[in-house]
């Protein structure tokens, strides 16, 4: 039963990780495709899972473009050390290189992802929640859990936002199974550092290009990228 679970939860990383990656038009088929899976297997969530069913790539395409990279608006920052410390390359960026060294896992070089992106983080736990639950535990407890409800709540209120809405909301409903699997509870709601931040400086996310960013066609092949 266990091993199934973590199966499930590993999917259900990937599927995140994806929504959130860089991709092109074949990776984004795999992404409708894991849509339909939980579609037709999950109950909840099927308003969510339905919008990306009817999204197409270009659509899909210009709405990323608008809310992560269109450096004429704020766009939603995607490391993890900006949330925690306005900043990139930050402590959250440490503790995932500490946990990828003992996970026995190297980030490919040819990666510019940080290894406190978000994307490269749930790619990570869907690695780590199928065959080192310890490591996945501190995954989750250290970084993820610290930092994704601010994430998704920027994803969500973004003014060019829709489809990224839908996302933002299977990600939160990701964190509240790991938090319940974990017995971890959600952080103290705080001043943002991570607005803070923004307001202070024009925070411009690195340009994405096709070797920049991990694409994967299924979970297993997360190893390619990693030595």
């Amino acid at each position: 039963m266990n091993e199934e679970l973590n199966i499930t939860r590993s999917y259900f990383y990937e599927f995140c990780a994806r929504a959130i990656s860089f991709m092109n038009n074949d990776d984004f088929n795999t992404l409708r495709e894991q849509a339909k899976f939980f579609y037709d297997n999950l109950d909840d969530l099927k308003d969510d899972f339905k919008v990306i069913l009817d999204t197409d790539y270009a659509a899909y395409k210009d709405e990323q473009n608008a809310v992560f990279y269109d450096f004429s608006y704020v766009n939603v920052p995607t490391d993890a050390s900006f949330y925690d410390e306005g900043r990139d390359n930050g402590k959250m960026r440490i503790i995932a290189t500490g946990i990828l060294k003992r996970a026995n896992l190297i980030k490919n070089t040819n990666l510019s992802d940080n290894e406190d992106s978000m994307n490269f983080l749930f790619y990570l736990g869907s690695v780590l929640c199928k065959n080192n639950d310890e490591l996945c535990q501190e995954l989750f407890s250290r970084i993820i859990n610290e930092v994704v409800d601010e994430f998704c709540e920027k994803l969500q209120t973004h003014k060019n936002s829709k489809i990224f809405t839908h996302i933002a909301n299977i990600i939160s409903y990701l964190t509240q199974i790991e938090r319940a699997f974990y017995s971890v509870n959600a952080p103290a709601k705080k001043e943002s550092v991570a607005d803070k931040a923004l307001q202070r400086i024009p925070y411009e996310p690195r340009l994405p290009t096709e070797f920049s960013k991990i694409n994967m066609s299924e979970l297993t092949s997360f190893k390619e990228n990693i030595e």
